[in-house]
């Protein structure tokens, strides 16, 4: 009789021992690792971006809501899966033109900045361009240019601009007044480049703005004179 006892006693630790096992194998896969996917950010590649650089920008898609404190937390490692985008520390670097994910990892939380990576310089090859467009930003008024000098003069103006990225004006987004916007095309109706006030996109800056805007004013004003 005291032989079953002490078996049956086993028996008993055995299945507790064995519900305590199941009951923390619960708990540990009942914790979740909380995700934030975090807005775009436009940056430059083969230049080194500091993570607090970049933070005041970045807000959760889900909730709208800035995450520019949470991202300064110095418990964040930060990584990457692709090679083309090399993280060191709070810092990253994107090697090549593409779009990136930037991950941040904490015990608890996960953090995902999308980086949408463009040129230092946009790329403009205008030997081929054969006519342009010119866009009024007041009316919508739209006029064609197809003189081959003026092609040449506008074309050569471009040519000796050099632009450069610009990450505060990227990140303010889409210009909201601008005075004209320029498309480039070769003679298949191909668009090769476009500008708007002497920007191409809206992210770059030159310092021959002022000349190329004139230019381009001075060419419009004179194409509705003709057409008028």
């Amino acid at each position: 009789m005291k032989v079953k006892k002490q078996k049956n006693v086993i028996v008993l630790m055995f299945a507790l021992s064995l519900v305590i096992s199941m009951l923390d194998g619960v708990d540990i896969s009942a914790k979740k690792i909380q995700d934030y996917h975090c807005s775009k950010v436009i940056v430059a590649n083969g230049t080194k971006y500091k993570i607090s650089q970049i933070a005041k920008d970045v807000h959760d898609i889900e909730t709208g809501k800035k995450m520019t404190q949470k991202l300064k937390n110095k418990k964040i490692k930060w990584v990457s899966e692709n090679k083309n985008l090399k993280v060191v520390g709070k810092t990253f670097t994107a090697k090549k033109i593409g779009s990136y994910k930037l991950i941040g990892i904490t015990k608890k939380k996960r953090y995902r900045i999308d980086l949408d990576v463009v040129s230092k310089n946009p790329k403009k090859d205008l030997s081929m361009v054969q006519y342009a467009t010119i866009q009024s930003g007041s009316d919508g008024t739209v006029v064609k240019i197809e003189e081959p000098e003026a092609i040449r003069n506008l074309c050569a103006l471009i040519n000796e601009a050099k632009f450069k990225f610009d990450y505060k004006q990227a990140n303010k987004g889409p210009m909201a007044g601008w005075n004209y916007s320029v498309k480039l095309f070769l003679s298949n109706g191909t668009e090769q480049f476009k500008m708007v006030d002497s920007k191409p996109k809206y992210y770059y800056i030159t310092s021959k703005a002022d000349e190329i805007n004139k230019y381009v004013e001075q060419l419009f004003i004179m194409s509705i004179k003709i057409t008028g």
